[in-house]
């Protein structure tokens, strides 16, 4: 079964994908966000290490059942320069992150990923 879903889908605009995006994050930035795969299409293709947000599955039981985005944000993007979203899935299921986002500028975007920059 897996291999007939990866014979049907065509993988070949990922490295582009991911180098653009590598290209468009500062080389010495600090990164965390929502991205596929743990990170690892953004390291092994664009050249970038990515610190992961937590799945919304993974949220609440990661942080005590803490609901408090406010809270969590500031925990998690201690010492961090951007934050990533190429999983808008995972951000439509967290909208406190997405409004806590929605007040930081953007740094770079494009087709599938915006970053935005936490930096005061």
């Amino acid at each position: 079964m897996a291999r007939s879903v990866l014979v049907a889908e065509d993988f070949r605009h990922e490295p582009a994908f991911w180098e653009e995006l590598g290209q468009a994050i500062p080389p010495q930035g600090n990164v965390i966000g929502l991205t596929q795969d743990y990170g690892f299409r953004m390291m092994y293709w664009g050249w970038r290490k990515v610190n992961l947000w937590p799945l919304s599955t993974d949220l609440r039981e990661a942080h005590g059942g803490s609901t408090d985005a406010a809270k969590i944000f500031a925990d998690l993007t201690v010492n961090k320069d951007y934050f990533l979203v190429t999983a808008f899935g995972q951000l439509e299921k967290q909208p406190g992150l997405k409004d806590i986002l929605e007040g930081y500028p953007i740094a770079a975007q494009g087709d599938g990923y915006v970053l935005y920059d936490l930096k005061p």
